[in-house]
């Protein structure tokens, strides 16, 4: 403490932990460490939790999720489609999400096992793709022009095929009660055709996309991206976007709330290295998605005892006494099972997480509330 200088900081919570009549703190990590640093064990540790009437049944959450999916695939186009095709129907959207802590908050492992991955489904020759979103803040210097072009061209062209959708309905209709046999230079008119050839010209674009649809300046994970070799190459299975900025739904590139993004996506990866407690796995499971979280946070270490063997709907990382070798490993096997389910699997587990969930309402751990106060009464 006198070396970071902290002294003031640490003598009075020392004194406060001292003296305190019920000394609590919310979660098993951050109890062990008060006991080391400032010298005694909690009496009581009073957990973290959300109230989860706040947040949308399951029966909702499966038709939220369709919407919200179909809203990042049709950006994925607009991202990749103009560099080379991409099949976004045949997409897995993993993410990570949380203040820029590169280590604590597990982004170096995220990334390792991303490159990890990313060789190993390149060696089998798989089809289906990875999108990695990076939902991590950090200064930025503007949205990059070319990909607020490609995002407008896309948007054009929806907009072109939708109007044509809505004659080409029209013809079909005339050509069939005119009892007229169908013929496609009929039914699609040659000007729209033109259309999406000066719009496809357009959005053709040489090289690799970015990592990013803003100007970033090189960090500790544009590097990381760099040494793991995930450049967002046609070959890659595991592509990235790195979002290094707070979601909005009226941003003008992805359009989505966080919570909206979270439904839209189907994995949400925390592993991180120390987490007092840590929202973002159980706010995932909240809304219907699975998630991986470690035993070095603290929301990892309250919901571990509450998972079956095999659980896959929220999965805790081993971090603790391992090497980062290890657990990188782990990790990249984690993810590939989730890679390697199918979506009714997917689903069973997505349902599995969000019953989880519930455990943490404030409408049960108000319990451990009560007895602090109970605890500090008869004292």
């Amino acid at each position: 403490a006198m070396e970071y200088g902290l002294m003031d900081k640490h003598t009075l919570e020392r004194a406060s932990a001292k003296h305190a009549t019920v000394f609590t703190t919310v979660s098993d990590p951050l109890g062990m460490e008060c006991e080391f640093i400032l010298g005694r064990k909690p009496d009581l540790v009073l957990y973290n939790g959300l109230d989860m009437k706040n947040f949308p049944p399951m029966e909702d959450l499966s038709n939220m999720h369709i919407t919200y999916r179909d809203q990042i695939r049709k950006f994925i186009k607009a991202f990749f489609s103009p560099y080379y095709p991409i099949d976004s129907g045949n997409t897995l959207f993993y993410f990570i999400s949380g203040r820029f802590e590169f280590r604590n908050k597990g982004i170096d492992i995220f990334l390792d096992a991303l490159g990890r991955l990313n060789k190993r489904l390149i060696k089998a020759k798989s089809k289906k793709t990875v999108i990695a979103f990076i939902w991590v803040p950090c200064y930025v210097k503007g949205r990059r022009p070319d990909i607020m072009e490609n995002l407008a061209l896309f948007s054009d062209l929806e907009e072109a095929a939708e109007k044509e959708a809505v004659r080409i309905s029209e013809r079909i209709l005339d050509e069939f009660t005119q009892r007229k046999p169908f013929r496609s230079s009929k039914i699609i008119d040659e000007s729209f055709i033109h259309e999406l050839k000066r719009i496809g010209l357009q959005l053709q674009k040489k090289g690799n996309p970015p990592i990013s649809p803003f100007e970033v300046e090189p960090n500790e994970i544009t590097h990381s991206l760099e040494k793991n070799g995930l450049r967002n190459g046609p070959e890659d299975r595991v592509k990235v976007i790195y979002y290094p900025t707070y979601l909005s739904s009226t941003d003008g590139i992805l359009g989505l709330s966080y919570y909206n993004a979270i439904t839209g996506c189907h994995v949400g990866v925390f592993p991180s290295y120390y987490e007092p407690w840590g929202y973002t796995p159980l706010e995932a499971a909240a809304l219907g998605c699975q998630s991986i979280t470690t035993d070095l946070a603290g929301y990892g270490r309250f919901i571990k005892p509450s998972l079956g063997e095999n659980e896959h709907s929220i999965m805790v990382l081993p971090r603790e006494g391992r090497s980062y070798e290890s657990s990188t490993a782990l990790l990249e096997e984690m993810l590939f099972r989730i890679y390697s389910m199918n979506k009714r699997q997917r689903g069973q587990f997505k349902i599995k997480a969000k019953q989880l969930s519930l455990l943490d309402d404030w409408s049960k751990l108000i319990n451990n509330y009560l007895r602090a106060y109970d605890m500090a009464l008869s004292r």
